[in-house]
């Protein structure tokens, strides 16, 4: 019985041994695999190029956030006037048109990487553009207005 014990205690000696050696990560001769420390210098993130993107279309305001980060109701909108239609051409020209359809202005267009140009005589908008469907213009005084692409 004495022989019987003393083999239980050796087979759960080595068992414990067998557990505080897997815990340490197994002892064996690899090294423990170290994370490369943080590039110092971050890698840009590249700018999306959309020159080559038809933005013909009409396009209407979609919304306008106002230098508080508020979004203007369709009221508030419509009374600084910003319910006006865009209509981009292939040619790169547009055309502004009111609620109602009536022209109120006209000019050329061109895109540039990220961004889309409205120009007329000597005044000019720009708007960053978020993807194919989706233009943004920000003012001096933090506003932003949003113009999205008509699916219809």
């Amino acid at each position: 019985m004495k022989e019987y014990r003393m083999k239980k205690i050796l087979i759960l000696c080595l068992a414990a041994a067998l557990l505080a050696l897997s815990a340490c990560g197994g002892g064996g001769d690899t090294a423990p695999t170290a994370t490369p420390p943080p590039s110092a210098t971050p890698v840009p993130t590249p700018v999306p190029d959309f020159s080559g993107t038809d933005f013909s279309g009409r396009w209407h305001v979609a919304e306008v956030i106002d230098s508080n980060g508020a979004a203007l109701s369709d009221e508030e909108k419509e009374e600084l006037g910003a319910d006006f239609i865009l209509e981009l051409l292939p040619g790169e020209s547009y055309f502004v048109y009111d609620a109602d359809g009536k022209a109120l202005g006209q000019g050329a267009y061109a895109v540039a990487q990220d961004s889309l140009t409205l120009k007329a005589e000597d005044s000019k908008t720009v708007y960053e553009i978020a993807d194919a469907d989706t233009l943004r213009a920000a003012q001096p005084d933090g506003s932003v207005t949003e113009m999205k692409r008509d699916t219809e």
